[in-house]
């Protein structure tokens, strides 16, 4: 009995860590505590980028239908503030084939194959990415309300 209520509790923390940080999304929101804003880059939760977020949303859907309300404005703005900001510190190259797939199998995009290029040409240059914003929305079946990114 000590095992499924321990598994029970371990999945409501779970969903409520997730609700905590995705039901009002903004980048770069932690509870944890952080010295230097480049930490934000190492939590898994901490989306810093749409396409941080859209890796998170692949390895795990639920936190898509999560966002009910999102600020976008910040939207690279991490990535884009150290000059040591290369790719593998900033996104989770592990995730990249889960991406292209979910790319690949959407029904909004034409040519996936360059649309992943334009992408991958803004991470591989620390800069926001209008391509990786504009597909999130894809991504998001209970956005009620969201702020864009100016950049």
């Amino acid at each position: 009995m000590q095992t499924s209520s321990y598994t029970l509790h371990t999945v409501l923390e779970h969903y409520n860590n997730l609700r905590w940080h995705f039901q009002d999304f903004t980048y770069c929101k932690t509870n944890r505590p952080f010295k230097f804003n480049q930490q934000l880059l190492e939590f898994p939760d901490t989306a810093t980028s749409a396409f941080n977020l859209i890796s998170r949303i692949v390895i795990e859907p639920t936190v898509g239908r999560y966002i009910q309300e999102a600020d976008f404005g910040g939207d690279s703005w991490l990535n884009t503030r150290f000059a040591s900001a290369t790719r593998e510190i900033t996104t989770y190259k592990n995730r990249d084939e889960a991406v292209r797939r979910l790319l690949a199998d959407s029904p909004y995009l034409l040519d996936w194959k360059e649309y992943y290029s334009a992408i991958e040409e803004d991470l591989n240059a620390a800069r926001y990415s209008q391509h990786a914003a504009a597909f999130v929305l894809t991504l998001l079946p209970n956005l009620k309300k969201f702020n864009l990114s100016s950049a």
